[in-house]
């Protein structure tokens, strides 16, 4: 049986080398990093997400997928995985959402 990993290591393969160049690697791990416009479906961000071995930290701004249960489950195992295995925090909201509550933060904090 394949699975999603398998699919996911085959494209990498169709494409040559699996990791990022050196420069770009270097600079994902020495800064924060984030991510926004992705949805969860995207296989861009996937394969992005698992080439990115060395993340220092980042955020991930994602749409949340709904209200129900379902989705609910699904948000507490994204940020758990996340968090754990790429030390990515996850916002769940719009870019717009975040990209506000961003310059609310930054002005309180310029205030301080």
């Amino acid at each position: 049986m394949l699975t999603e990993s398998d699919y996911l290591a085959f494209i990498e393969n169709m494409h040559g080398e699996n990791r990022l160049p050196f420069l770009i690697n270097n600079q994902i791990a020495t800064s924060i990093s984030v991510f926004i416009g992705y949805r969860l479906a995207d296989w861009n961000l996937r394969l992005l997400l698992r080439r990115l071995y060395d993340i220092s930290w980042g955020i991930l701004v994602l749409k949340p997928p709904g209200d129900d249960e379902l989705a609910r489950r699904q948000r507490d195992y994204l940020n758990q995985y996340y968090a754990v295995r790429m030390q990515l925090n996850v916002y769940w909201g719009t870019a717009r959402e975040f990209a506000f509550e961003l310059r609310e933060r930054w002005e309180k904090f310029c205030k301080a």
